[in-house]
């Protein structure tokens, strides 16, 4: 519903707003995938990739880590790990030209 809203508030005139709505739901057009080399970056996989590793359980299983996550050293690297990955998020989205909130389009 909320998709289907946008369609409509950011077209021009009803019959663009149709005919998207109307492509979005059929399929009969063959589509080029040639635009994920704009959008998929080394940088972009990279960091795709490290987060997948992260986020599986895998090495929250060892032992060892479970008896090191209990130290005060590991928990002040980890504090700073996570203050320095949202000081680079930061320097990203205010480097960036593209902007990818919406309201700043108005």
């Amino acid at each position: 519903v909320v998709t289907i809203s946008w369609v409509l508030f950011r077209s021009s005139n009803l019959e663009n707003a149709l005919s998207y709505i109307k492509s979005m739901f059929v399929f009969d057009k063959t589509t080029n995938f040639e635009f994920l080399n704009f959008y998929f970056s080394t940088e972009l996989i990279i960091v795709t990739l490290l987060a997948i590793m992260i986020s599986v359980p895998l090495l929250r299983n060892n032992l060892y880590l479970k008896n090191l996550s209990n130290t005060l050293s590991y928990k002040f690297f980890k504090t700073i790990c996570l203050v320095l990955i949202f000081i680079v998020c930061c320097i990203y989205v205010s480097v960036e030209a593209y902007n990818p909130f919406i309201y700043f389009r108005f």
